[in-house]
């Protein structure tokens, strides 16, 4: 126990005080992590694609059209509408086709998504939107051998 009393010296009050100021300002703020990864804009894309008719030019899906050929391999993809929300908790996307988009569950970049038509729950999946990886959700058939695709982008 010779060596307590050098040690002594340097664990004084103050500077016991000041550590413990500089660790709690160095930790950073649950709050301000969260607002930091917390998903600012999700991108929604509504798609028919089928595998009758050429595959038209189309502005809109230029960014993903190698991802959903490479991943779902039709051969014509159309694009039917475009929106871009803010989610939050519980928000209803009325979108076309009569397909609906519900966000759940919301935590940073992830969240439970519930796609409907016409009232019909048709896919419940938890997703992990980052910006420049699109995600399906679906598809939904439709009459004639076409699909509804719904892709999502994290912004």
């Amino acid at each position: 126990m010779r060596f307590m009393p050098r040690f002594s010296r340097l664990w004084r009050p103050e500077w016991l005080a000041l550590c413990l100021i500089l660790c709690l300002a160095a930790w950073p703020a649950p709050a301000r992590a969260a607002a930091e990864t917390a998903l600012q804009h999700v991108q929604i894309r509504v798609i028919a694609a089928g595998n009758s008719g050429p595959q038209e030019k189309n502005a809109g899906i230029t960014d993903v059209l190698p991802f959903l050929k490479e991943t779902l391999r039709y051969s014509s993809y159309q694009l039917l509408s475009t929106r871009t929300v803010t989610p939050a908790e519980n928000l209803r996307v009325s979108l076309d086709s009569g397909l609906t988009l519900a966000f759940r569950e919301l935590r940073g970049r992830s969240c439970t998504v519930n796609l409907e038509r016409r009232g019909q729950l048709v896919v419940t999946t938890r997703v992990n939107l980052l910006p420049g990886q699109p995600i399906i959700v679906g598809p939904v058939p439709e009459p004639g051998g076409t699909v509804l695709l719904t892709v999502l982008n994290g912004e």
